[in-house]
């Protein structure tokens, strides 16, 4: 398992995209970076910020229903390789509006 408690000056949370492809669940702080990144709670389990409890039993919770499913999430990590975070900055950039 993987947990996160962070704040929403977090930047990107590239190591959720390392939890993901070692297949680990995942608990992280409600902030828009692991927002994003775990598409909105489809990849792990998104706790209230800077609540202890909640992160606590987002962790009981992971532990009884881990819910992985690895080849999704493997599939998933791997759209993030530089390469291909490049190509999507560069297609947002350069479309007209």
């Amino acid at each position: 398992m993987f947990v996160l408690s962070t704040t929403p000056g977090e930047g990107f949370g590239t190591v959720l995209i390392e939890a993901l492809a070692a297949g680990l669940p995942i608990v992280a702080s409600d902030v828009p970076a692991c927002r994003e990144v775990l598409e909105d709670g489809r990849f792990g389990k998104l706790v209230q910020q800077g609540s202890p409890q909640a992160l606590a039993d987002g962790i009981l919770e992971a532990t009884k229903n881990p819910d992985v499913n690895v080849d999704e999430r493997l599939e998933y990590a791997r759209g993030f390789t530089p390469i291909k975070m490049m190509d999507q900055y560069l297609e947002i950039a350069t479309a007209k509006k």
